[in-house]
C-alpha cells in the first residue's frame, strides 16, 4: 500500500513588475500581470483534485489544469468497472465467468487479458488471473474457512490456469468451462494508465494518479518539485503515517503488494492471502511487501503480485530478465527483524531527508 495523498496546497507567487515603462506593449497593470519577465504568458493554472471511490477502493487524482476533469475521470472508472468488475453482474468479466454465449470483449478487457497472459508466461504461472477459486476456498472470499484438505485443493486446482483459456478476436474461449477470471491483481494499475492517457490527451503536464495505492506520476507537484510517495511499513495494525521508505517518482508508476495484513487462521495456522496458483496453497516465504517501479502501472501492479508469489530469491532472478523494472522488497529475517533489498535504480530515487512532504 502507498500512503494516501495529503491535502493539496498551491502557493501562487505573484510577480510584480517594477518597470512598466520598459514594457511598452503592456497597456495596463492587469495585462502585465499575466506576462513573465521574458514576455511569455504566465502559467496561471492551479492544482486541482478529483477523488472518490471506485473498484472497491479510493482514488485521488491531482493535476494542474484550468478545467475540472472529474467528470471525465469518473466516466473512465465506470467504463472499466463495466468491463472488469467481478462485483457487477452485468460486467463483461462476470458474463465471461457465467459462460455467456453472447458476450463480446472490449479493448480494456483485451488489454488486461493479454498483459496477464504475458506475465503468466514470464513467471512460470506464478501470476494467474484464474486463481480466484483457490482464493475463495482459503477463506479470502465471501465464505469463511476453518479447515482444508489436500483433495479439495487438487480438485479446485484442475480448473486454474491461463493455459486453459484464450482470446479469439473479440471472444474468450475456454477449454474448461469452470475456469473463471479475476482481474483484481492488475485492474487498478491498468486503470491508472487509462486515466494517465486521458490526462495526456487533455495536455496535462503535471499530475499524480492514485487508485487504491497504485500510482503514476508525471511532471512536478504544487511545490515545484518531483512527486514524493511513501512505501508503507508492513505492520499488521493500520498505523497512518508509518512508512518504510519514500522515493521521488519521476514520470514513473509504482505499485505495491503485501501479505502482512490480509491473512486467515486455518487449521490453527496463520496463512497469507497471497495464493500460489502453482501449488494451490498460500505462500509460506518471508516476503512481507514488494513495491515495483516501471513506466506502465498495469505491469507494475502485475509484477508486484508476481514477486509476492515467487518470494525474494526467485524474484531477483526474474527481475534480472526484465528491462526497466525496479523493485523494493521488505522481508522478515530469521530473528524477527525486517530486512530490505532494492534494485540499484530504486535505491537512487530514495529520499534521504526528514524535511520532505509526502503526496
Amino acid at each position: 500500500m502507498i500512503l494516501e495523498a495529503s491535502s493539496i496546497r498551491f502557493i501562487f507567487n505573484k510577480t510584480f513588475l517594477n518597470n512598466l515603462t520598459a514594457l511598452g506593449l503592456c497597456f495596463a497593470l492587469a495585462s502585465c500581470g499575466n506576462v513573465n519577465n521574458d514576455g511569455n504568458p504566465k502559467d496561471t493554472r492551479s492544482y486541482m483534485a478529483a477523488k472518490g471511490e471506485a473498484q472497491g477502493t479510493f482514488y485521488v487524482v491531482k493535476y494542474k489544469a484550468d478545467q475540472n476533469l472529474q467528470p471525465g475521470i469518473d466516466s473512465i472508472l465506470e467504463i472499466i468497472d463495466l468491463s472488469m468488475s467481478g462485483y457487477m453482474d452485468a460486467s463483461i468479466v462476470s458474463r465471461v465467468n457465467r459462460n455467456s454465449s453472447t458476450v463480446q470483449i472490449d479493448n480494456h478487457f483485451a488489454n488486461v487479458f493479454n498483459a496477464s497472459k504475458e506475465v503468466y508466461s514470464l513467471s512460470g504461472g506464478a501470476f494467474d488471473i484464474t486463481v480466484a477459486p483457490l482464493v475463495t476456498y482459503w477463506g479470502f472470499g465471501p465464505t469463511q474457512r476453518d479447515s482444508t484438505d489436500t483433495n479439495s485443493i487438487k480438485s479446485i486446482s484442475k480448473h486454474v490456469g491461463m493455459d486453459k483459456i484464450r482470446l479469439d478476436q473479440n471472444r474468450i474461449v475456454k477449454d474448461d468451462t469452470l475456469v473463471t477470471l479475476d482481474f483484481n491483481a492488475i485492474a487498478q494499475g491498468y486503470t491508472v494508465d487509462v486515466i494517465a492517457e486521458y490526462l495526456d490527451r487533455q495536455l496535462i503536464e503535471h499530475y499524480l494518479i492514485n487508485v487504491g495505492g497504485e500510482i503514476k506520476a508525471k511532471g512536478i507537484n504544487d511545490r515545484g518539485s518531483i512527486w514524493v510517495v511513501g512505501v508503507e511499513s508492513p505492520l499488521e495494525e493500520v498505523q497512518i503515517g508509518r512508512y518504510e521508505v519514500a522515493v521521488d517518482l519521476k514520470d514513473k508508476s509504482l505499485a505495491t503488494s503485501g501479505s502482512y495484513r490480509k491473512y486467515k487462521v486455518v487449521d490453527g495456522l496463520k496463512y497469507s492471502h497471497t495464493i500460489d496458483p502453482r501449488t494451490g496453497r498460500p505462500v509460506e516465504h518471508n516476503l512481507l511487501s514488494v513495491s515495483v517501479v516501471t513506466d506502465n502501472c498495469m505491469m507494475a501492479d502485475a509484477y508486484a503480485t508476481t514477486f509476492m508469489v515467487l518470494g525474494l530469491n526467485a524474484s531477483k532472478v526474474l527481475l534480472d530478465s526484465l528491462e526497466g523494472v525496479d523493485a523494493y522488497f521488505i522481508f522478515e529475517e530469521e530473528e524477527g527483524e525486517w530486512g530490505n533489498y532494492e534494485t540499484y535504480n530504486f535505491r537512487k530515487e530514495i529520499v534521504h531527508s526528514d524535511t520532505f512532504l509526502l503526496e
